[in-house]
């Protein structure tokens, strides 16, 4: 398939008619069968070389008809040729290894260099020399192959052939570049020498930039240059020295022979190109000659310019003309003229702007080789030995040279365009390609990092070149520092300098220029290590510049200063600019995702920020000491870098050794008068002892500053110097102050003579009149002339400049040399790589951008006009997010919530058209549904920005596109009936009582008449707002950290507090500026109202960890009474209270929050509400409901003195009776038995019972003053008044007497549980008896007298009181007083109805509980007493009702049944035994009867007729 696309092609070309193109065509065979090893290596030499001799033969003898001249000529290489075929037929075997090479190469060579062959004729002769090179006969094996190799080089470069046509001619031309290629990839080509590689470049140099050959070989010409370049390089191994040559290879070779009047190769000296020259072969030939290359680049600079008005002279004499490459050798050194030619030209395109520099560099060279270099070509021998001279290999020096000549044609204006380029692009092939064997080779890589890189960034410094070449260049740059970077830090810097210099230059550097430069620098930020390593080694540098920052400082200002409208041309910049801040972005998210290594030893992350720090001290130190050198030493005191008080060693260190102080600065603060003693200190710190040279110790001092002002500021510069100088360096021991300052001062005048720019018209000085200046100042007598010329050559040499500033305006050679050595000597020349571990230092450099990121992004983000670059700004703001919060830089991502919510626009739209106005900003849409996108992911790292979030929903609640019902999971629980209800019609002031109607609570926006455009916009605006998905924020907030829930937490309770109140939680600054006072329509009561509903949301999602953010909260509810009592904000307090209610009951069960939450209750309780007030009375309903509901639902929760403030609660509860009712129920909830039965049955072990001996005093104390708070005080107006019920209903004393009977009902289990241990006669005694006794106080109530609960519970006492005592007691205490009270109410009343009532139900009480304990009674001592004051109570009680028949007999037949009762239970005691009451049973009755006896004489006849009817 192959060798058939090749026969179409020449079919093809043949038929086009083009024979250039068709030679073209043809010629590829043998080499695609050379690269594909078609070739039979097995076959025989003698067979290839008695074919090319027999085509060789045949085209001498074929074509047209030669004239007599010509044919006569041919028979002298058709003769050699027959004679070498014969030789062969002669050879044993035929074997031709027994020839020197030259003897069967000769006849080809001599028919390559005959200036009578045709072209045709010499094209198969190259052909020829180039299959033997091709198919191995002069290989390695060989004997004398280099030498053959040699002459076949230098053959073809002599070549001379007779014009025929314009396209056979330039065939052979082409067939030259063939061969000389091959010649040199052949096995032993990497032993040509320097002269013979230097010929070969030259001549396809040559041929790629004469524009009079076609376009297609030029082009031939500059690939095959680049191939050979890439051959030498690949091939050449700089370990390989002539002595370590294969002798094989070297042996028998003698010297090309060559006269003066042979022109040289590598001088190519062109006359007239393509002309006939004078001197050459006849009329019909022309003779080609390659003239040296600065003759040849100046004439195709000529050319280039007067191309289009020139006739081709191959056009002319019918195409006839003769190509010819010659030789020429020189051998003389004579001058300094000389020895420049010597180095050829190659070196002088280098750049170099010195010629003594020059001298002194080629010195060099010649001391370190020992070498002599002759011509062009540099040949590795002495110059005692020609032999070896032609016999040194191609060396590094070589290797050096041609790269310095490609890279210096850069510098020479008379060169065009595609030259720079072609020298560009064999420079970058190398790099590109043979990058390893550059760093391998030490002496190849010192010449890259200086010499090399020195020209490139000369020439980029300079800027004067074509865009193209410009790019091509940028490209060089960008190859080298990518590849050798650890080992460029000075280079590098150099480099950026100049970037950074061209992009903010405005006026010399064009547009496309900076943008090629920009887009060259995103390709560096693009490596994965070169932004971070940049940071580190630069920005993290004292002594260093931030390169780094300076490359975030052009974004951002290209990105904030582009102004409202940008243009095509500026968009392309900021675009780059948004670009740099994505790549290096994108950087940071591509590493999260990479394992890292461990930290770089030398970049401890701890001492980098110190250092970053101590950086940033210094440049703002810098920046004072400009204006004032004070402000700069106050400054540093105060950050503890300067001593206080100020000593003067101190000011000149800082001024020594602080880079980014300004040398004008310095020099103005040294020349005061007021700072000579700082000025003597700071000499010392230079190093000028040591017998160091004068020159140098000049050079240094006047190097660190810029003397400024007049003459007598310069003669105090010069004499503190001079001083100091004297006593450390014994140089001039014999010269005195003023000898050694009249030395100091002419050197700075020669230095202003020899470089000033102001002086550049007038003649330099000669050392002759620097000497004849300096005549007798030496103490009457001269100084060493030596010594002089020392000082002399060096300050022509170099002048004494501050070469750092010098190097921002241009970079010369003494420049470089002099800031490359101090790099050297201050280990500036390495950059620490961190491949491997970027994470770790990932936040340093991030801390170091993202404000000004952020105010880019800001910037740029309404003036995109492209989505691609919306969508890329986008894009940054969630990178920015991931790694912000990556590494917790809450900082800066709270700069970046607060940059999205400026740009989403919510709280700058007017509330009132929000709607439509929001709908229309198609911007803010994208930016709102980012900022709480990135909030629900990232919301842990979000702290004060909360702020601004929550802004942003105040203003969505305000426009009525987002309410408190659309955010909270909680309602209020804590109503009550009629809570609703408004005050009395009279009662109602304008200040509040609207408060209380819901309706205008909440009431709903009234929607003006829209039109449908602005429908359509109020739809997109709630579609947006609803795939912000602000519900899922808040919800998310349970899973957030701690610290960003307290921010939180903290931001809505300031923003949750009223306009006129503080409480000092914040200073009310948003994130990233602006007022915290809330704007218009958004500072109300409702938006306090919307945050506290909020907090308490929030509180209720994070109910397990809410101990952590407890204190603003509680801080917050402390202020509830203050806010209470304030009747202005009745509406947004009556909602606090609510939620301060939802949040206890909540968090009442939490041990750590509890103490507090009753605290703040007992604050609420301490509040002094005005009785009459509609609106207060409405808060302490709204509070008992709340208390209650809290605290029954979470009795079992409270331990120790809780007790005694949930007592005093419901103290407050039944002290109003609007309350009474909810205090009530919570003691019954105290007191109630289920409660008892739920802490006995152990569901929560170790904690108090609700009712015990310890607390029961409490509850009693508490019950007391509950019935002493509802019982009128003072003295009664009428009889009645004083027992009149003051209970609202009849309700609330029922809720009462339940509790107490609760509390009887548990007391009276004292005795018989376990885990108190009470005594029987102690429980009655301190527990029963005070309980009955409010029980009493109830019983007796005249609204509603009843005895029948305390007789029930009295009849539950029977069986839980053993002992009789205890049952006397009782009924002393209980029954005995009940009765009492009864009877002494009674005689107050005056209702009849109600006394007969009264006195009917004493009787009964005392009657049925008397029987119930009697047999109890009757077994103890103090059973007679207790007798005598029942019958006692009786008579009472008969006296009363004397005047009443019924009751009368009523109490008479009570007391007749209590007696036949006890006469039954003691008619089996004898009448002489005693009783335990002490008396016989006779004793015991004669007592009874005589007491009734008194008030009732019939009884004791009725009642033994009774008892005698019934034993009948």
């Amino acid at each position: 398939s192959l060798l058939k696309a090749w026969v179409e092609a020449v079919v093809s070309t043949q038929s086009t008619g083009s024979g250039t193109r068709f030679y073209f065509v043809v010629r590829t065979l043998p080499a695609m069968i050379s690269s594909v090893s078609l070739v039979d290596t097995n076959f025989s030499s003698t067979h290839i070389l008695i074919g090319e001799i027999t085509t060789l033969v045949s085209s001498f003898t074929s074509g047209e008809e030669l004239p007599q001249k010509v044919t006569e000529s041919c028979n002298k290489p058709i003769q050699s040729l027959l004679d070498l075929q014969r030789t062969i037929e002669f050879l044993p075997h035929r074997d031709i290894t027994l020839l020197e090479p030259l003897e069967y190469l000769q006849p080809f060579l001599d028919v390559v260099k005959s200036d009578e062959t045709s072209g045709p004729v010499t094209a198969v002769a190259l052909s020829s020399l180039q299959k033997f090179v091709q198919c191995g006969l002069l290989g390695p094996s060989s004997v004398n192959s280099l030498k053959g190799i040699r002459s076949i080089v230098g053959a073809v470069a002599r070549c001379r052939f007779r014009a025929t046509n314009r396209d056979t001619d330039q065939v052979v031309l082409y067939q030259i570049l063939r061969v000389l290629l091959s010649s040199l990839a052949c096995p032993v080509g990497h032993l040509l020498s320097n002269k013979l590689v230097y010929e070969m470049v030259q001549t396809c140099f040559k041929m790629s930039i004469q524009k009079h050959l076609s376009v297609l070989l030029r082009k031939a010409a500059e690939m095959t240059l680049i191939e050979m370049i890439q051959c030498i390089f690949s091939s050449f191994n700089g370990s390989v020295d002539f002595n370590q040559t294969n002798d094989s290879l070297l042996a028998g070779i003698s010297v090309p022979t060559s006269t003066p009047s042979q022109p040289r190769c590598d001088r190519l000296s062109r006359t007239n190109s393509f002309d006939e020259t004078p001197g050459t072969v006849g009329d019909n030939v022309v003779s080609l000659r390659l003239p040296s290359l600065d003759a040849i680049e100046s004439d195709v600079h000529k050319e280039s310019n007067t191309f289009e008005n020139v006739t081709d002279p191959l056009l002319q004499a019918d195409h006839q003309y003769e190509t010819q490459l010659e030789l020429q050798s020189d051998h003389q050194l004579e001058t300094t003229q000389q020895l420049e030619e010597e180095t050829g030209e190659m070196v002088e395109a280098c750049g170099k702007t010195n010629p003594h520099e020059k001298v002194k560099e080629r010195k060099r060279e010649h001391e370190e080789e020992k070498r002599v270099h002759t011509g062009s070509g540099t040949t590795c021998s002495r110059p005692s030995n020609d032999v070896e001279e032609n016999l040194q290999p191609f060396s590094t020096l070589g290797l050096n040279r041609l790269l310095i000549f490609f890279a210096g044609l850069l510098h020479d204006n008379r060169k065009t365009d595609s030259v720079k380029y072609l020298g560009l692009t064999v420079i970058n092939t190398v790099l590109e390609i043979q990058r390893r064997r550059l760093i391998d080779n030490t002496r190849l890589y010192d010449f890259v990092k200086d010499d090399l890189l020195k020209t490139l960034l000369q020439a980029f410094c300079e800027l004067k070149l074509d865009n193209s070449v410009l790019s091509l260049l940028l490209r060089v740059l960008f190859n080298i520092f990518v590849t050798f970077m650890h080992d460029l830090k000075f280079q590098l810097s150099t480099f950026l300098i100049y970037c950074m210099k061209h992009l903010n230059d405005t006026e010399k550097v064009s547009l496309e220029q900076k943008e090629m430069i920009l887009r060259n620098i995103l390709q560096y930020l693009k490596e994965p290590s070169f932004a971070l390593n940049l940071f580190l080694n630069y920005d993290c540098d004292i002594n260093a510049d931030d390169f780094f920052g300076d490359l975030i400082d052009f974004f951002y200002k290209n990105a904030c200063y582009s102004g409202h409208v940008l243009n095509m041309e500026e968009s392309s910049i900021v675009n780059m600019s948004l670009e740099g801040f994505s790549i290096i972005l994108q950087l940071f998210c591509n590493r999260l995702k990479l394992p890292c290594g461990p930290p770089i030893p030398e970049f401890d992350v701890e001492k980098l920020k110190q250092g970053r720090q101590l950086k940033t001290i210094l440049q703002v130190a810098s920046e004072y000491f400009k204006e004032k050198p004070q402000l700069a030493f106050e400054y540093l005191q105060e950050k503890k870098l300067l001593p206080s008080p100020l000593d003067h060693k101190s000011i000149a260190l800082f001024l020594k050794n602080t880079p980014s102080l300004s040398k004008i600065a310095i020099g103005e603060f040294l020349g005061k008068p007021s700072s000579e003693e700082i000025l003597a200190e700071y000499v010392k710190l230079f190093d000028l002892g040591g017998g160091r040279r004068f020159i140098l110790c000049v050079r240094d001092y006047f190097e660190s500053f810029r003397p400024v002002g007049e003459s007598q500021i310069i003669e105090r510069y010069i004499e503190v110097f001079v001083k100091h100088f004297l006593t450390v360096n014994e140089t001039l021991a014999g010269s005195s102050v003023d000898d050694i300052f009249t030395l100091i001062y002419s050197i700075i005048m020669l230095n202003v003579d020899l470089h000033s720019p102001n002086l550049v018209d007038r003649p330099k000085m000669t050392f002759q009149q620097y000497a004849k200046n300096l005549e007798g100042v030496n103490g009457g007598k001269d100084f060493d002339t030596e010594f002089l010329q020392d000082i002399y050559r060096t300050v022509v040499d170099d002048e004494i400049k501050i070469h750092s500033e010098h190097l921002r305006v241009s970079l010369t050679d003494n420049t470089w040399s002099h800031l490359f050595r101090e790099a050297k000597n201050t280990n500036q020349v390495g950059v620490i790589l961190a491949d491997g571990a970027l994470q770790h230092y990932d936040p340093l450099v991030f801390n170091a951008m993202w404000w000004k990121l952020d105010a880019a992004l800001k910037n740029l983000f309404p003036m995109t006009k492209s989505q691609e670059s919306l969508e890329k700004n986008l894009d940054c703001f969630q990178m920015s997010a991931l790694v912000s919060s990556y590494y917790n830089l809450t900082q800066a991502f709270d700069h970046l919530i607060s940059t999205l919510c400026d740009l989403s626009a919510i709280t700058g739209t007017p509330i009132k058209r929000f709607g439509t106005l929001y709908g229309k900003n198609d911007r803010a849409h994208y930016a709102t549904v980012t900022l709480f996108s990135i909030a629900r992911k990232y919301g842990s790292h979000i702290r004060e920005s909360w702020k601004n979030i929550m802004y942003c929903l105040l203003f969505l609640n305000a426009a009525g596109l987002m309410s408190s019902t659309d955010l909270l999971t909680w309602k209020d629980i804590f109503t009550f009936p009629n809570e609703d209800a408004q005050p009395p019609q009279q009662t109602q002031s304008s200040g509040f009582a609207s408060w209380f109607t819901p309706s205008s609570w909440f009431a709903p926006r009234e929607d003006e008449q829209l039109t449908e455009p602005q429908k359509k916009l109020e739809e997109i605006t709630r579609n947006t707002i609803k795939q912000c998905r602000i519900l899922d924020l808040i919800n998310d907030s349970s899973h957030i950290s701690i610290e960003s829930l307290l921010c939180l937490v903290k931001v809505l309770v300031t923003l949750a507090t009223p306009p006129d109140q503080e409480i000092g939680l914040h200073s009310g600054q948003l994130v990233g500026g602006g007022s915290g006072v809330l704007v218009e329509g958004v500072g109300g009561l409702e938006s306090a109202i919307f945050s506290v509903k909020l907090l308490v949301e929030v509180l209720l999602l994070n109910k397990t960890r809410v101990t952590n953010i407890w204190e603003p909260v509680a801080s917050y509810f402390r202020q509830l009474p203050v806010f209470l009592k304030n009747i202005e904000i009745v509406k947004f307090s009556y909602n606090v209270l609510t939620s301060f209610l939802m949040i206890s009951h909540s968090l009442v069960s939490t041990n750590e929050i509890r103490p507090s939450l009753l605290v703040i209750f007992q604050s609420l309780t301490m509040i002094e509400f005005n009785s009459n007030s509609f609106y207060m009375i409405k808060v302490k309903k709204k509070l008992a409901v709340g208390i209650k509901t809290v605290f029954t639902s979470h009795l079992l929760q409270l331990i120790g003195e809780e007790w005694k403030i949930l007592f005093s609660l419901i103290r407050w509860m039944t002290k109003d009776s609007h309350t009474l009712a909810e205090g009530l129920e919570t003691l019954m909830e105290v007191v109630s038995p289920c409660a008892v039965e739920k802490a006995e049955n152990g569901s929560n072990s170790g904690s108090w019972t609700f009712l015990n001996p310890q607390n029961f005093f409490m509850i009693m104390k508490l019950v007391s003053k509950i019935m002493t708070c509802n019982t009128q005080q003072g003295p009664p107006r009428t009889p009645q008044q004083q027992y009149t019920s003051l209970w609202t209903r009849d309700t609330d004393c029922k809720k009462l007497t339940d509790c107490l009977s609760s509390i009887i009902l548990i007391v009276s289990k004292f005795s018989s549980d376990e885990s108190y241990i009470v005594p029987e006669k102690e429980m009655v005694a301190k527990y029963l008896i005070p309980a009955f006794q409010c029980l009493v106080v109830l019983c007796v109530d005249p609204a509603q007298p009843s005895v029948t609960i305390v007789q029930r519970l009295l009849v539950n006492m029977e069986p839980v009181l053993l002992l009789p005592s205890s049952c006397v007691v009782l009924f002393n205490h209980v029954v005995i007083s009940l009765v009492t009270e009864m009877l002494k109410i009674s005689s107050n009343l005056i209702n009849d109805k109600l006394d007969d009532k009264y006195l009917r139900c004493a009787q009964s009480f005392l009657c049925k509980t008397f029987l119930q304990f009697l047999s109890k009674l009757m077994e103890s001592s103090e059973f007679v007493t207790l007798w005598q004051t029942v019958l006692q109570n009786f008579k009472s009680l008969y006296l009363k009702v004397s005047t009443k028949p019924e009751l009368k007999e009523a109490v008479s037949e009570g007391l007749k049944n209590i007696l036949m009762v006890m006469h039954t239970s003691s008619v089996q005691i004898p009448e002489d035994e005693q009783m335990k009451a002490g008396l016989t049973r006779k004793e015991f009755w004669e007592l009874t009867w005589k007491q009734v006896d008194s008030f009732l004489p019939n009884l004791k006849e009725d009642f033994f007729d009774t008892m005698l009817k019934e034993s009948q």
